[in-house]
This record gives C-alpha cells, sequence and structure tokens, in this order.
C-alpha cells in the first residue's frame, strides 16, 4: 500500500512530534536506568504533554486583555486589507500588530492596570480602547502612561478584583526552553501558541533610541500579539510580545518581564520613568563591520561614537572613539551590554568604565544623572544611520558654510588626508561646545573621495585632538599629522560638531 503525503506537517506538528520524541527518549532512558521493563505507553505521553499545555492556557489566559482599538477615521487610520498580502512579503521587523486593530495586554493587578505596548494604544490618534476581558466582560480604558523607548504603556478600567498574571524573572530565561505565547494574533481572541526561546540579549532590530534587549522566540506570533504574554511551562509571564520579522517567519520578540514591569511601575506611580544615562552613543565592536576595520587590535569592547553636551559624559575624562572593554568589572561586547550596566544603576551613583585609548587601558570613574525627556536629536539620527555609512556623515540641515578668507591671506595649508585647515578664530571656539575649547582647528573644505570625506570629515568641524593629543595651533597639528600612526592603526581625530564630541579615523 502507497501513502501519499499532500500537505507537509505544519510548523506546529512539527514542533509536537519533536517534544514527543524527545519525552520519549528522556522516558526510556529513565525506565532504563531503573531497570524498569514495562513499555512506555505513547498515548499516555502525548495525552500527559496535551494537559501540560492546556493547565498553562488554563492559568494564563484570566488574565490576558483583548485591547480594541477604534481609530476616529478608521478609512485613513487603517492600510486596505488588499494590503497585507503584499506586507506578507516584506522583509524587515515591524510592530506585531502593525495590520490589527486588536490588541493586547496584561492584568497586572487587582486594581485594573494593563500593561501592553506603547504601539498598541498609540498608533492611531484619538482612538478609544475597549478593554475585553476572558469572561466577556468590556471596560472602556484610559491611557495612564506610555514609554516609547520601551514600548511599554500602562491603561487603567474601573474594575475590581480582577484574576493578576503572575511574572517570572526574565533573568532566569535561558535559550531553549519552551514558552507560549497568547494574545489576538490576527484577530483570533485568545489564541495559544507554543516555542523555544531562540535567544536573548537581542538589540540593534529597529535602529531607533529604544531600549532593546529583546528575548527571541519561535512561537508563532502575528499581528494582534502585541502587548499579550510569553509564558513560561508554570504559567509565569516572562515577556510582553512586541515584534516580528517579516510576517509567520517563526521570528518573534518579546520584551523581558522585568524591564516592562520596572517601566510599568514608575508609570503608576509618577506617570513617567527616570533613567539613569551617561549622554553617549555606542556601537558594540562585534556589531560593525566597520569598527573591526577601523579597531583591528581589539576583538571586542563598545566604541564611544558620540558625547553630547551638557551629559554626565561631557563632564567627564571620557572621550569620543574611547572603548570600553568593561562596566563596573564586567566584560562588554555589545551597546546593549553597556547601556543595560548603566540602566541597574541609580541615578547620581558612580560608575566605573574601564576603556582603551591609544593602546593603553585605563579607569574612568563618571557619575550617572537622570536622561532628559527631550534628547539632542542627533542621538536618533545617529542611531538610525544605515551600517554601510561612514561616521556621522549625513545631517539634518545644511553643511555649514566655512569661514571665508580675506583676500591678502595665503591659502590654508592642506592635508594628504584631503581636507584644509586654519586656526579656528575666538568666534567659532566659543560657537563650537559649551564650556569651549581653548583651540583647535577648523577644517576649510573636505576634497570628495577622499580619506577624510570617508572618514566623514565635514567643513565647520574643529578638531581640537589627533590621537587623544591635545591641538594648540596649526603649526602643533601638522606636526602631529606628520608622525606616523602605530602600525596598523589610523589617525583619530577628536571633532566637534554642533555641539557634539565625535570622531574620525583616517587609514
Amino acid at each position: 500500500m502507497t501513502f501519499t503525503i499532500r500537505h507537509p506537517p505544519s510548523a506546529s506538528l512539527k514542533k509536537l512530534l519533536f517534544f514527543f520524541l524527545l519525552a520519549l527518549v528522556f522516558t526510556q532512558k529513565q525506565a532504563a536506568s531503573s531497570s524498569q521493563v514495562s513499555q512506555v505507553d505513547p498515548a499516555s505521553l502525548i495525552r500527559a504533554i496535551s494537559d501540560a499545555f492546556s493547565q498553562v492556557y488554563e492559568k494564563v489566559t484570566p488574565s490576558v486583555v483583548v485591547l480594541e482599538i477604534e481609530p476616529k477615521d478608521t478609512a485613513s487610520s487603517i492600510l486596505p486589507k488588499g494590503w497585507q498580502n503584499l506586507l506578507q512579503r516584506l522583509p524587515g521587523t515591524l510592530p506585531d500588530d502593525f495590520l490589527s486593530t486588536l490588541g493586547s495586554g496584561i492584568i497586572l493587578n487587582s486594581e485594573g492596570f494593563i500593561v501592553t505596548n506603547n504601539h498598541v494604544v498609540s498608533r492611531f490618534s484619538g482612538a478609544s480602547i475597549t478593554a475585553i476581558l476572558k469572561d466577556g466582560r468590556r471596560f472602556p480604558a484610559r491611557v495612564v502612561g506610555t514609554d516609547e523607548k520601551t514600548d511599554i504603556a500602562v491603561l487603567k478600567i474601573d474594575a475590581t478584583d480582577l484574576p493578576q498574571a503572575n511574572f517570572g524573572d526574565s533573568d532566569r530565561v535561558r535559550p531553549g526552553q519552551i514558552v507560549f505565547a497568547i494574545g489576538a494574533p490576527l484577530d483570533l481572541p485568545y489564541s495559544m501558541t507554543f516555542g523555544v526561546v531562540s535567544a536573548v540579549g537581542r538589540s540593534n532590530l529597529t535602529r531607533s533610541t529604544t531600549y532593546e534587549n529583546y528575548i527571541q522566540t519561535d512561537a508563532s506570533i502575528n499581528p494582534g500579539n502585541s502587548g499579550g504574554p510569553l509564558c513560561d511551562t508554570e504559567g509565569n509571564v516572562i515577556g510582553i510580545n512586541t515584534l516580528i520579522s517579516g510576517m509567520h517567519g517563526g521570528v518573534g520578540f518579546a520584551i523581558p518581564s522585568n524591564l516592562a514591569l520596572s517601566v510599568a511601575n514608575q508609570l503608576i506611580s509618577q506617570g513617567r520613568v527616570s533613567r539613569p544615562w551617561l549622554g553617549i552613543s555606542i556601537e558594540g565592536i562585534s556589531e560593525s563591520p566597520r569598527l573591526r576595520r577601523l579597531f583591528p587590535d581589539l576583538s571586542h569592547g563598545v566604541v564611544v561614537h558620540t558625547i553630547l553636551p551638557g551629559s554626565p559624559a561631557s563632564r567627564s575624562e571620557l572621550m569620543a572613539g574611547d572603548v570600553i572593554l568593561k562596566v563596573e568589572g564586567d566584560k562588554v561586547d555589545r551597546a546593549g551590554d553597556v547601556q543595560q550596566a548603566v540602566l541597574k544603576k541609580k541615578i547620581g551613583e558612580e560608575i566605573t568604565l574601564e576603556i582603551w585609548r591609544s593602546g593603553k587601558t585605563r579607569q574612568i570613574k563618571l557619575s550617572t544623572a537622570e536622561q532628559p525627556h527631550q534628547i539632542n536629536p542627533w542621538l536618533s539620527l545617529i542611531q538610525q544611520l544605515p551600517q554601510s555609512a561612514p561616521f556621522f556623515s549625513t545631517s539634518p540641515s545644511p553643511t555649514p558654510s566655512p569661514t571665508p578668507f580675506p583676500k591678502d591671506s595665503p591659502n590654508p595649508p592642506s592635508t594628504p588626508f584631503g581636507f584644509r585647515f586654519r586656526e579656528a578664530n575666538p568666534n567659532e571656539l566659543a560657537a563650537a561646545s559649551d564650556p569651549p575649547p581653548t583651540a583647535g582647528i577648523y577644517v576649510v573644505d573636505v576634497e570628495p573621495n577622499s580619506p577624510a570625506a570617508t572618514a566623514g570629515l565635514r567643513s565647520g568641524d574643529i578638531i581640537t585632538h589627533a590621537d587623544h593629543q591635545p591641538i594648540s595651533n596649526a603649526k602643533d597639528f601638522e606636526r602631529l599629522l606628520s608622525t606616523p600612526p602605530q602600525e596598523g592603526r589610523g589617525r583619530l581625530l577628536i571633532i566637534l560638531r554642533d555641539g557634539r564630541q565625535t570622531f574620525a579615523i583616517f587609514r
């Protein structure tokens, strides 16, 4: 007899078969080790797995809320359904309810507070929100507070004695453990999928100013799952589902529960989130092919791209171009490692960085400050630059025109790197930063396609250091440029641009 399989097994069926086989092998090993000769009953094993999954569903779903979003102008606010097939074919990471008018939430406590995603409640201006409980009750929901940087929002409904969710410790989550996602995918309320944790600590997914430390999972997540729980086999919420890579791609992301709870509690208690910060834009060497080429001496570390004016870093010894190797004695590889270490500090608390500068390591101590709610827009622009772009080679405003020379002045000197310069005058130094530098070199113009242009140098930049040595005048600068850099390294220049400190490396 010949059997024909007309349809390949679904992803869920494949997972179930995998777990069944895994459990079967494990049970047989246990039986063999205990000298048991009884046969394992496959049907009983399947029922046990099924019952365990059902128990998770029954424990978690009472605390899951379906959020119905009603825009003021549906026709202009929601993409036509015909666009869905097109968007399902587009690559990239999207909020997992990009096409849905339903979202999900989790009941924080019996007093009616609900945690969800900021993009669920903020994507439609002036929308009304209705919270639908598992027992069918409907309540109007109002927004208590939102935090765009973590994509967390808290809602409040006028209800009491609600079944609150149990939150687990997301710091204990490990790749490989079984997890479940519950929500309203594709407008289908209280749907449950399962899979495993694929990775933890995922970042640089959205190229924005958000705080990214996602749990990655292959549990099926679709539009409408946003704000719903990712839970473990005990029914504890370990994450809040928020992003998908493409559509139906088996790659979803959740905000760790510890981060979500910290933000939610601040939104409830004070209506906003207070964070410590240093005021730096950073990127891990392992995260960027450009940085691996520019810092060949180092196999790990996080490069300080930019220091923002008025920030704690601007009042410390830290400089753009430094490479952070350790924070509080712990090795760092990714920008997220530094970010998470800073977030664990209290506002005003001291933090110790071990940095690499010009081939030597040193320790720098600085104190955190409260992050301003309106950060210099440069930080957002820098973090959204494509990976292939040279350092800071784009600007939201026209490139500043160089100050003209008097007609009787000699031509400014040029360099082998393809730019001309002169000493900055007092007015230019005063406008460069606060406090202003005592001396600097003004970049007059940059030759297209030159090493300087490739490194991102622009006319109007003021150079204050070469290889971290301060520059006092033009002759001093020429001398420093004529000195060969150490073998294998480029020439690092510290630059002031629009009030911020950054750097460029010529190779």
